[in-house]
This record gives structure tokens, C-alpha cells and sequence, in this order.
């Protein structure tokens, strides 16, 4: 159920007449702009347009007192209450006539025939739906007139409309439930309305605006006021979230020092042009490389490295993802721990890779330069090569899957 105090604001007239604002209207109408009295000319050969802002009934009576003060004053004014007929067929110039009108409005909220569209809501709104049924409640529809002025509202109804952001007037949208109300007598009201079970057009799939809105019967329906509800509904569903963009990937280049016989690789930048540049002597590129990740990707493990000078001349580094792994070798005084220097995902137990990622293996040499050393590769001749050369594949499964990279 949603529900919302509503505060009426204002009401808006028109004038129509073939002639600008004259200067006696537009002084008095200045006169008393404190009190409520707006003169507007959107095009002068075409209409005038007064906002009278709603007033306590004292303060209303008050103006039109004033009013009628000034139109008195003027040659052939009416001494009863006037009408617009009266207003239009008055002696004098046009000024008077307008005077005239600008009374008419503070006594009727009318002038020129134009009907006052007064009805409004007050207290709170609220709805409720469930499939193809909803019920509409209204604290209360007010039918407030003017002084003296006696009559009936046009046929009256109750709307919820969907709309793609909260109603302005002249929106276009869906109609979703009608509750008739009929014809309210001028200074009355309906109060406590419910409309019990009505039928519910639910709108489009998407998400919506709701908004309540009163409408009077005047040669077609007419929006008099309404009452925008806080949030929004989704109907259907929701559309699914964009998918999160891929992590990132890293190449890790690979190196082979030939008075060493080992292998080395790096995904760090920095590394990688010292070891282009010749910083490093002997060592080259084998043309070998692969993908890893940033460190922290999703679902990804960060990778240890280690860095041992135990086998001078010789030196060597050892990568592992293994957290029971990275743990055991930092324990060893052989080897000096790095750091954590870029993210695989893990295999399973038989060295199987998730989808989107490909099986990196590693490959022991089992000391044989007189130096503990490790290849890392996903190109599989490279893997059958070195184990034809007597290498020890490691890791899961029958393979030796140390890690899964991306492709």
C-alpha cells in the first residue's frame, strides 16, 4: 500500500477577451497582488490569464469586497452579485469589463463562462493490487466554491495511472483502475471513499511511476488534481544487470638463461624491459608466454613467489597458488619469500580448469643443472617436450595442472 498527505496549491482561471490588459485592470489587479490576484498575458490579442491562489474563505471575501469597492465606483457597475453576462455587456470601456471579471473571479472562481475546476483531494491517497483487482482509497474530494455561488460539479472520478516519471500535467501514460464518483454539490464533500474491488489493467512490463489522479466531466474528462506516490513498481521481470566487465588480464613472459639451463617468467612490466634491455645477462626470450590475472580478480588465488641464491652460481624462482604450499616453503631457509605477484584460478583435484580458463602446468627438473628450477607453460608440445627430457610434471592431476589462467 503506499500513502502520501496531499496539499492542494492553487487555482488557475482564464480570461478570454480580444484585447490586451488594460492599465485601470492591470492597477488593480496590482493592488491587491497581496492578497492573491495574478494578471498574465500569454498573447495579448488572444487571452488573459488570472491565478487566484486559494485562500482562507476570510481572506477570499475580503478581496472580493475590495473589488467590488473599485466597480462600483464605475459608471453602469451591477450592485448584485455579477455575472459574466453582466461583466461583458457593462457600459464603458474595457477596463471596466475587466475589473468586473477580476471580481467575478474572486466571488465565483469563474470569469467568461470558464468553468471553475475546484473539486481537489485532501488527507491522504493511497492504493492497493493484487493480479487484476485493486481498491483505490481517498480521505476526501472537496467541491470547494466561492461565496455565493451555488451548483454542481461535472461527474467526478478516481484514476490510477502508471506513468515512465512522476505525473506533470498533460503526461501521457496508462490507465490502470477508474472509480466513478458522481456529481458533488458546491461546499461539500466526500470523505472516508474506498473504491472496494475494481477492476486493474496492469501496465507494460518495466518500471513505473504511479499517480492518483481526480478528474471532472466538462465536455470530456479533465485532470482537476492529483497526487504523485512515492517509489516506483516493476512489473514483469526485472531487467537482468548488466554482466561485470572481465578482470582484467596480464601477459607473463617467459625467459631461458642457457649457461643456467633454467627457465624464468614474469608479468611484471618493470621486469620484463630489464630483462629486453640486457639488464640481466643471459637471459632471453623463449617466445613462450601466457595470460594471469591482477591479484584480488574474482574468484582468483594470488600467486607466491619464491627466489633462492642456495645453488650459487645459480639462481632460481618457484610459483605456487597452494596456500599449504606457499606456507611450507616460506619455511624454508632455501628460499626467500617475494610476494604475491599475480592471480590463476585453482584446478580441482583431477586438474580440470572452470569455463573461460585453460590449464597452466608445471614442470621440475629435478635438479639436474645442479639447481632446483621450474617451467610454467599451457602449450602442451612444450609440456611433452620438457617431460621427454626428463622433467617431473607437478600439480593436479595425471597432467601436473599447478593453476588455470585465462585464455
Amino acid at each position: 500500500m503506499k500513502a502520501k498527505a496531499h496539499v492542494n496549491c492553487a487555482i488557475r482561471l482564464l480570461l478570454r477577451g480580444n484585447e490586451g490588459i488594460p492599465p485601470d485592470a492591470r492597477r488593480i489587479a496590482e493592488k491587491y497582488e497581496h492578497i492573491g490576484v495574478r494578471l498574465y498575458e500569454p498573447s495579448r490579442s488572444i487571452s488573459v490569464q488570472a491565478t487566484i491562489r486559494r485562500q482562507p474563505w476570510q481572506r477570499r471575501l475580503t478581496l472580493a469586497r475590495l473589488l467590488h469597492r473599485q466597480i462600483k465606483a464605475l459608471p453602469g457597475a451591477p450592485f448584485r452579485r455579477p455575472e459574466a453576462e453582466d461583466c461583458l455587456s457593462m457600459q464603458g470601456d474595457v477596463a471596466m469589463k475587466y475589473i468586473c471579471l477580476l471580481a467575478l473571479a474572486a466571488l465565483l472562481g469563474t470569469a467568461s463562462g470558464v468553468h471553475a475546476q475546484s473539486a481537489s483531494l485532501v488527507g491522504m491517497s493511497s492504493y492497493v493490487y493484487y493480479n487484476n483487482v485493486a481498491t483505490l482509497a481517498q480521505d476526501r474530494v472537496d467541491y470547494d466554491c466561492p461565496f455565493g455561488y451555488v451548483g454542481y460539479s461535472g461527474t467526478l472520478r478516481l484514476e490510477l495511472w502508471a506513468f515512465d516519471a512522476p505525473y506533470r500535467s498533460g503526461m501521457a501514460g496508462y490507465r490502470l483502475a477508474v472509480h466513478s464518483l458522481g456529481q458533488l454539490e458546491c461546499g461539500h464533500y466526500w470523505y472516508n471513499i474506498t473504491s472496494g474491488a475494481i477492476p486493474f489493467s496492469p501496465p507494460p512490463n518495466g518500471r513505473w511511476y504511479f499517480s492518483l489522479l481526480l478528474q471532472e466531466y466538462d465536455n470530456g474528462y479533465v485532470v482537476v488534481d492529483y497526487l504523485n506516490f512515492d517509489g516506483v513498481e516493476t512489473f514483469g521481470a526485472p531487467p537482468a544487470p548488466p554482466p561485470p566487465p572481465p578482470d582484467p588480464a596480464y601477459t607473463a613472459v617467459e625467459y631461458y638463461h642457457a649457461g643456467f639451463g633454467h627457465y624464468f617468467v614474469t608479468a611484471f612490466t618493470t621486469e620484463i624491459q630489464q630483462l629486453d634491455s640486457g639488464a640481466f645477462a643471459g637471459w632471453s626470450r623463449t617466445g613462450q608466454t601466457f595470460n594471469v590475472w591482477a591479484m584480488g580478480a574474482t574468484n582468483t588465488q594470488n600467486v607466491c613467489r619464491f627466489f633462492s641464491t642456495s645453488f650459487a652460481p645459480r639462481s632460481s624462482h618457484f610459483y605456487t597458488p597452494f596456500t599449504a604450499e606457499c606456507q611450507s616453503v616460506k619455511g624454508n631457509p632455501n628460499w626467500q619469500f617475494e610476494g604475491t605477484v599475480f592471480a590463476v584460478r585453482v584446478p580441482d583435484a583431477v586438474g580440470n580448469c572452470p569455463s573461460g580458463a585453460r590449464p597452466l602446468f608445471r614442470l621440475y627438473n629435478n635438479g639436474r643443472s645442479g639447481a632446483p628450477n621450474h617451467r610454467y607453460t599451457t602449450n602442451t608440445s612444450v609440456r611433452q617436450t620438457m617431460v621427454a627430457q626428463g622433467w617431473t610434471p607437478e600439480g593436479h592431476g595425471s597432467l601436473g595442472v599447478v593453476a588455470c589462467v585465462p585464455y
